[in-house]
Formats: structure tokens, C-alpha cells, sequence
């Protein structure tokens, strides 16, 4: 795959995960650009982070999220390809967690891409721990 087909893949899923994870509850995750088995790494800074494999435990642990968090306003600032196969995703999410809450925060996502599926995900709370992960210097 050429890296604008990579990039035009993770903005496609990430359009589907904004728009139907809060509806369809885990069915953002049946894209066929899913690997089955995707790896899902969690920031290990997240309470309780954890790794998921498979497309059903990801869409499962968003499904989590999505419980605890409330109602997310989902905002990608950048999407662009880091290196070979690897595609970062800025995005800022604000919300209301479901007991009142307000957050705010900025994740950085690597997306690992073999013969045009993504088939590892990681997040970082960090942009500079997602670059440095990735062996990028700005």
C-alpha cells in the first residue's frame, strides 16, 4: 500500500469510530480494514491499562469507554504517515464523564498497517511518546 492509501485508511476508521461507536456500540470496529486479530495497546499511564487483541475485545474496551467517558466531542487535529506502515493520529475528545465530570484531553495514536489493514493500534497520552515510539524526532 502507498502511504496516502495507509492515511486514507486510518481517517476512514477514525470517521467510523466518531461516528458509530456511540451508536452501534463496538460495530466501528467491523471495518474490513480491521486486522481480526489487532493488537490494541493502551498507554500504560492509563488507570488500568491493558493490551486487547481482536477486533470484538477492541470494540468491547471502547464499548468501556464510552460507559465511563459519557458523551465525547471528538476533535483530529493531524493524521499523517511517520514511517513505513505507520500512521500517526493526533485527536483531542472533550466531554462530561457520566457522573458530571468535564474532561479534556490530547491522545497520539500509532497505527501499524501490513497489506493495507490495521494491525496494531497504540495510544499515547503524550504526541512526543507516540513520535519517540515510532523512532521520529521533530
Amino acid at each position: 500500500m502507498t502511504p496516502s492509501a495507509n492515511i486514507a485508511i486510518a481517517r476512514r476508521v477514525w470517521e467510523g469510530i466518531v461516528e458509530n461507536a456511540a451508536a452501534a456500540r463496538g460495530r466501528a470496529f467491523s471495518d474490513p480494514a480491521w486486522h481480526p486479530e489487532v493488537e490494541y495497546v493502551e498507554d500504560p499511564s492509563w488507570p488500568g491499562s491493558g493490551t486487547y487483541r481482536g477486533a470484538d475485545r477492541v470494540g468491547a474496551r471502547f464499548s468501556e469507554y464510552l460507559e465511563i467517558l459519557g458523551e465525547v466531542a471528538v476533535e483530529v487535529e493531524e493524521v499523517r504517515e511517520v514511517a513505513d506502515d505507520l500512521v500517526l493520529s493526533i485527536w483531542r475528545m472533550r466531554g462530561k464523564t457520566a457522573t458530571g465530570y468535564p474532561y479534556e484531553q490530547e491522545w497520539a495514536w500509532l497505527w501499524t498497517f501490513a497489506d493495507g489493514r490495521i494491525v496494531r493500534w497504540q495510544a499515547f497520552l503524550d504526541k512526543e511518546a507516540a513520535l519517540e515510539a515510532a523512532g521520529v524526532r521533530e
